[in-house]
């Protein structure tokens, strides 16, 4: 039988080298705000303006309130959910006349 040759050795394992790491299982991040339903997403920040993915690091937001703020609180005009793989509000006609409303009266009252 005839030695191999340590060359063909070096060889032999750099070509498996190259193909390994093909093999090996690989984590995937999910970028921000991912999702696959609407059970995957709540709403964050101090006054629950923000919609995300409840797997995504807990958010933090400056504690204010603005008058706005109601329309995300009315489910009939908004609500968290899952689009297109993103967590983001979903709007519903009257949605943009409430904030409208809503942040003209920022400029005439001051909450206190």
């Amino acid at each position: 039988m005839k030695p191999i040759s340590p060359l063909f050795v070096f060889l032999l394992v750099s070509l498996f080298s190259l193909f390994l790491p093909a093999c090996t299982p690989q984590k995937f991040e999910n970028p921000p705000d991912f999702c696959t339903d609407n059970s995957m997403c709540i709403t964050s920040g101090c006054s629950n303006t923000l919609c995300v993915s409840v797997q995504d690091e807990p958010v933090f937001t400056t504690c204010e309130y603005k008058y706005e703020y109601a329309c995300y609180q009315n489910k009939s005009l908004a609500t968290c959910g899952c689009v297109e793989h993103k967590c983001q509000w979903i709007t519903q006609p009257g949605f943009d006349r409430c904030m409208q409303e809503k942040q003209a009266l920022n400029n005439q009252i001051p909450i206190v």
